[in-house]
């Protein structure tokens, strides 16, 4: 439904790093705390993972680690300090690309908790970055869009007010493929993801899901909708 881009990743990282005041999650009356793994520890972990992360390892070690390997030709030196520059940011590298898919799936409900404060509270960057970050964006990930579906509350109260799919939604677990792909595609608009694709795998939203889409687009920066 989005197509990346490299600067998106970076905004996400700068935003995180030194605008962290744009990501912060309003408090939710009401709202009981999760666990401290959950609620801590997970996201934590999973903030080391993401793609936004690997880019900037890229950015930042990969360049050290061949500048010590020429210093190393030219000038000579500790072949077991040049070897660590190579391995250690290689490792990282590795790691973030094997353990983010596993880990992503563990924060999910997290991660949909988070992105259900922010939409709540008109929060459009948070919500952005949040997105582009679990990169809920195909066909591959439609399952995971479906355990981070019941945490949207803020999402699945906008099609319950537009009567869209009202039936359908009374019980989650018995939604078919081209129900989640719909939904995932509206919650796409309302991450104002820059390209959203209703239109693909012949999808019918009707009017009730064009109320749907109407509502996101209040607060959207979606520049590209196929309808």
């Amino acid at each position: 439904l989005r197509r990346g881009a490299l600067g998106a990743n970076c905004f996400n990282e700068l935003a995180a790093s030194h605008l962290a005041v744009l990501l912060i999650a309003p408090k939710v009356q009401g709202e009981l705390s999760g666990s401290c793994w959950e609620g801590t520890i997970l996201p934590a972990i999973y903030s080391q993972v993401t793609k936004s992360k690997r880019h900037h390892l890229l950015i930042e070690n990969v360049p050290q680690a061949l500048m010590s390997v020429l210093f190393l030709a030219v000038e000579g030196g500790s072949f077991f300090v040049a070897a660590l520059n190579l391995v250690i940011p290689g490792v990282q590298v590795a790691l973030t690309f094997s353990l983010f898919k596993p880990v992503r799936a563990a924060a999910i409900p997290a991660l949909g908790k988070r992105l259900d404060k922010a939409m709540r509270s008109g929060n459009t960057v948070a919500v952005k970055a949040l997105w582009e970050e679990a990169e809920i964006t195909d066909d591959v990930t439609v399952q995971l869009f479906k355990l981070m579906l019941p945490h949207l509350t803020f999402f699945l109260d906008v099609t319950q007010r537009c009567d869209f799919m009202r039936e359908e939604l009374k019980d989650l677990n018995k939604l078919g493929r081209v129900e989640l792909d719909t939904l995932q595609g509206m919650a796409a608009v309302f991450a104002g993801q820059a390209w959203c694709d209703l239109n693909h795998l012949n999808l019918k939203i009707g009017n009730s899901g064009a109320k749907v889409v109407a509502e996101a687009l209040k607060s959207s920066t979606t520049r590209f909708l196929n309808l």
